[in-house]
């Protein structure tokens, strides 16, 4: 590394936008992130074909729906335009982004009792939470 150089991984910009809609049983939420071009390895100038970190636009979907006061469906899709890019080159070559990853499934919410406590004391208010999910990388 020399003086001027720019630094490996180290994209010039870098943005996410976050949007989400809430009713009373449902939310959803879009996610747009934006990384700009880098280079794998520190130098100056135009950045070999071969060191190129490609820039993206990801774009991620999230949404929830409540059944019940303890039960919600609720679904995930990550890189939902299945954009196709390179993250590193270390230790060994091109490395790729994730995929299209879509995830879905039950979440389910338990509340754990103070039986131990006296009655006065005794409450409902530490939930605990299980989720069940499934997912599918097309």
């Amino acid at each position: 590394m020399t003086a001027g150089d720019e630094l490996p991984y180290l994209p010039e910009h870098q943005l996410t936008l976050n949007a989400g809609l809430e009713a009373e049983r449902w939310r959803t939420n879009l996610s747009l992130n934006y990384v700009s071009e880098t280079r794998g390895e520190a130098g100056q100038g135009a950045i070999a074909a071969g060191q190129l970190v490609d820039d993206r636009v990801l774009v991620d979907l999230a949404g929830e729906f409540d059944l019940t006061e303890n039960a919600a469906l609720f679904a995930t899709a990550t890189n939902l335009t299945d954009e196709v890019y390179n993250v590193g080159f270390a230790p060994a070559g091109a490395r790729p982004g994730a995929p299209r990853i879509v995830m879905g499934g039950l979440r389910l919410r338990f509340l754990k009792s103070r039986l131990h406590q006296p009655p006065a004391a005794r409450s409902f208010e530490q939930p605990r939470d299980l989720q069940l999910s499934f997912s599918d990388r097309r």
